[in-house]
């Protein structure tokens, strides 16, 4: 199985970075960003974005799929076929 290393991004910024990247990859200019800058709570944005970007913990750091995201991960109490022995 080949994995297409370009199809992933290293992510390298704090949650707060990350909010305010995903806003310039909308189209927000540095202007904006500053003008709303102390009426976001940009952590929370870079987290649910990192959330809907499908972002991942890997030993390499934080990654984000470009193509498309991640599937989501199952928590760790879900068990499969639901039988416990």
């Amino acid at each position: 199985m080949a994995i297409d290393i370009d199809d992933y991004e290293l992510i390298s910024s704090s949650e707060r970075e990350y909010g305010r990247q995903a806003l310039r990859r909308m189209g927000a200019n540095d202007e904006v960003l500053e003008a709303i800058e102390g009426c976001t709570d940009f952590d929370r944005l870079g987290s649910e974005m990192m959330d809907e970007d499908g972002v991942r913990q890997t030993g390499f750091g934080l990654v984000r799929r470009l193509s498309k995201p991640f599937p989501p991960e199952q928590e760790p109490d879900q068990q499969m076929g639901g039988l416990s022995c």
